[in-house]
């Protein structure tokens, strides 16, 4: 009878003491993961933005100043050292300013009018923001350009030859539908 019960309480401890471990590598796996979605980076960004897209609010009579401090409202919910108007390379160049930085230049985050991107000086302009923003700050995993406009304009000429003179500079756009 004793050699069951110690066989019983063995077995017993082995399970406990699995389950504690199992217990202990759920929680290490739940805060690293916490803590990995609120990285900088833009899968990260491009997740949240998406999830808080209703709270965004931006209409199409919203200005980019306007689209600006919105986005960045909801990006300082979820991640940390959210500037606008950051500076790209120094005080020497202080007319230069990406819309918004963030982790002091862990990624950087240009927005765009899709209304103002049909003019073509507008869409040159922002191509050379970009090619400034690489040579400056930003590696191309770093830069994020958010257009924003309506469905139509989404899927509109103009946007889809954008989108592919960014993607031939290998960098990451993302859209936001308007209301």
């Amino acid at each position: 009878m004793n050699i069951l019960l110690a066989y019983f309480l063995f077995h017993l401890l082995v399970y406990l003491a699995l389950l504690i471990a199992a217990a202990l590598l759920v929680h290490y796996a739940l805060t690293w993961y916490s803590q990995y979605q609120r990285l900088p980076i833009i899968a990260n960004v491009i997740r949240h933005l998406d999830k808080k897209q209703h709270l965004l609010r931006i209409s199409q009579e919203s200005s980019e100043s306007e689209a600006e401090e919105r986005v960045a409202k909801i990006l300082q919910s979820k991640f940390q050292q959210v500037q606008t108007q950051a500076l790209v390379g120094g005080k020497a160049y202080a007319r230069e300013r990406i819309d918004i930085d963030l982790a002091e230049g862990k990624l950087g985050i240009e927005i765009k009018l899709a209304e103002m991107l049909r003019k073509s000086n507008e869409r040159n302009r922002l191509l050379g923001q970009i090619d400034l923003y690489l040579e400056r700050k930003y590696t191309h995993q770093q830069l994020l350009i958010l257009i924003i406009g309506s469905q139509a304009q989404a899927q509109s000429a103009n946007i889809e030859e954008i989108r592919r003179m960014i993607e031939n500079k290998k960098v990451c756009m993302h859209y936001i539908k308007t209301y």
